[in-house]
């Protein structure tokens, strides 16, 4: 049961991966060779200074934004790493764990924070709560 958990919580890191890596590229859809596919043959003609600032100016504009949109899907691929492994240790088990850890009458205030997340019980609680749920644990460990 472990596994299947592990490899469900992995899928959902990979969809939300996946998700990021989408934005980006349509963040940056223009191939690189977009240019020069659409310029036309006899466009070969010696640009003006002024002209060849501008495109110059246009050039470094799109590398700084393919920076920045590269920089961000790298950002988000360590968030989704970082989460994926606290998904993983998150197990139905780790988490009965830790309310063992807790003294007894703090024990007692979990089943009203699960009724609060909409579980009867903790295996009725969905995998995608369990953050939320661990976290509210250790708010009562304190």
């Amino acid at each position: 049961m472990a596994i299947e958990e592990a490899m469900f919580t992995l899928a959902a890191a990979l969809d939300r991966h996946t998700a990021a890596l989408m934005r980006v590229t349509d963040m940056t859809s223009t191939p690189v060779n977009k240019e020069s596919a659409e310029e036309p043959a006899e466009e070969k003609e010696e640009l003006t200074p002024a002209q060849k600032a501008a495109k110059t100016r246009a050039a470094n504009k799109k590398k700084k934004e393919e920076e920045a949109a590269a920089a961000q899907a790298e950002e988000t691929s360590e968030d989704t790493e970082a989460e994926a492994e606290e998904a993983e240790e998150l197990t139905i088990e780790a988490i009965r764990a830790a309310i063992q850890d807790l003294p007894p009458a703090d024990r007692k205030k979990v089943r009203p924070i699960l009724t609060e997340m909409g579980a009867d019980k903790l295996s009725d609680l969905p995998e995608e709560d369990y953050p939320e749920l661990m976290e509210k644990i250790r708010e009562l460990a304190g």
